[in-house]
């Protein structure tokens, strides 16, 4: 290129650059002070608003027919976008705590990963102190305007964002009181990078009412109780982490355990075997099922699972396939191929052994498929799963009514989301269920079932625990 051309095109860019400063500083904070005071009397004067107390807060569950076209405060045109999100309709709810949120991102996208060439998106919240907390959510970090150099640990923020695999439409939440927002006072919400709003739209935090926690212990006694753990790099064999999976395995009373990363053979007959309640193991490709009750090992050519029928009390059997599909990548990635081909593996194995091919006796068998499935690009997964008849439970934080079933350490950049999941077929009957995270437990229940705060933080997953009841007909 000519010297003399790069010199204009460079001092072109500094004359831009010098115009978007003074759009900020003369324009746009002006503009953002203005849609704060005139939101702020308008919302003196309306009512019946979204954000109404008697307003049940949405589930955090990546699911949204619990939201509603009241909730929505901003319809964005489609098409102005410039990168691969573009923002359609954007809602919102709070509590005293909590703002959530629920936009479009105009087609199906894994929020948090994807090829560079699909740009990011940003939530820009301006809060009460002059501070702006900015959100990069392909960057997956947080920061606020004041230090742009200093991450914010997600656990923070009490942030999340579901569904963790690739949609069109996504949920999150984030914990404004946390940072020094309090009740009444206005935040300014805008996003920024492939598309932005019109104008920013104002949320303030309300009363809320407090949630109430689900007990741990089953509703029937008869109920079939089925745990799911993945432990991280083998945490049953660890000695510093022994005593914590022994009080969380212990408060669930499960008929069968299943547990992911345990990756050592050995160790893991030899760990599980010291609870005090399991006396059969049957182990394969990292995955271990654990059980008071006896167990026939299912000879299933499983890549990256382990399966067994189980023979619990009054002679009724159940199918337990316990899966751990690889990890990372995003929609349309090499890992995501890899999981497709692993939960294939899995429902062409049932197919078999409901068609008899691994004896008759099995054809009928009720069936759990549970586990770490890493869905972090496409549902197909999942969908798989779906195909033979198996359908998903529900479940919920035991405290917090969200569906997250991992979180990574403080440092970590992808935010908590939901990676294990648990799938039933239709001879049982889902009953209770809950993800267990003792950390958000109060202290009362803490004591009744002999656990201590921290001992989810043994993984950084958390238990899975589903009970059911044999089908009524």
């Amino acid at each position: 290129m000519d010297r003399r051309v790069s010199g204009l095109l460079l001092q072109a860019a500094g004359t831009a650059e010098r115009g978007r400063e003074f759009t900020k500083k003369v324009i746009q904070r002006p503009l953002r002070l203005f849609f704060a005071v005139f939101l702020g009397i308008v919302s003196l004067f309306c009512s019946g608003s979204s954000t109404s107390a008697s307003e049940p807060l949405p589930i955090l569950d990546g699911h949204f027919d619990d939201w509603s076209d009241e909730d929505v405060v901003a319809r964005d045109a489609r098409g102005d976008h410039a990168g691969a999100f573009d923002l359609g309709r954007v809602a919102f709810k709070t509590d005293d705590s909590y703002l959530y949120l629920h936009f479009d991102v105009g087609k199906s996208l894994n929020l948090q990963n994807g090829p560079k060439s699909e740009g990011t998106l940003g939530l820009t919240l301006d809060l009460p102190d002059q501070r702006q907390l900015e959100i990069d959510f392909r960057q997956r970090r947080a920061n606020f305007s004041d230090t742009p150099n200093q991450r914010v640990p997600w656990t923070d923020l009490d942030f999340s964002c579901l569904p963790t695999y690739a949609s069109d439409s996504v949920e999150l939440r984030v914990d404004l009181h946390a940072i020094g927002v309090k009740r009444n006072e206005p935040v300014l919400v805008n996003f920024r990078g492939s598309d932005t709003l019109d104008a920013p739209f104002e949320i303030r935090l309300r009363e809320g009412s407090p949630r109430t926690a689900q007990t741990l212990s089953r509703n029937a006694a008869n109920d079939i109780r089925v745990a799911s753990l993945n432990t991280l790099r083998g945490g049953l064999s660890d000695p510093k982490r022994e005593a914590a999976f022994k009080r969380l395995i212990d408060a669930v009373n499960a008929d069968v355990y299943c547990f992911q990363e345990e990756n050592e053979e050995a160790n893991f007959h030899e760990s599980a075997s010291r609870f005090d309640h399991i006396h059969h193991t049957h182990w394969s490709n990292g995955c271990g099922i654990a059980s008071s009750s006896p167990l026939t090992p299912l000879p299933l050519d499983l890549s990256r699972g382990v399966a067994a029928v189980c023979h619990l009390k009054d002679g009724f059997d159940v199918i337990i396939v316990n899966v751990h599909f690889r990890c990372c990548g995003y929609a349309g990635s090499r890992e995501d191929e890899t999981r497709v081909k692993q939960s294939s593996e899995v429902a062409d194995c049932l197919r078999k052994l409901q068609a008899g091919q691994f004896g008759d006796g099995w054809k009928k068998t009720p069936i759990v498929v549970t586990g770490d499935y890493n869905l972090v690009g496409t549902r197909r997964p999942l969908s798989i799963l779906e195909s033979l008849g198996l359908k998903p439970r529900s479940l919920l934080g035991q405290v917090d009514n969200a569906a997250v079933t991992w979180r990574g350490p403080p440092k970590e950049s992808f935010w908590p989301g939901q990676l294990d999941f648990m799938v039933h077929s239709s001879e049982i009957t889902p009953k209770n269920g809950y993800i267990l995270d003792s950390a958000r437990m109060e202290p009362e229940m803490l004591t009744q079932f002999g656990l201590l705060s921290g001992d989810s933080l043994a993984s950084d997953h958390l238990m899975l625990v589903g009970d059911f009841a044999p089908a009524t007909k």
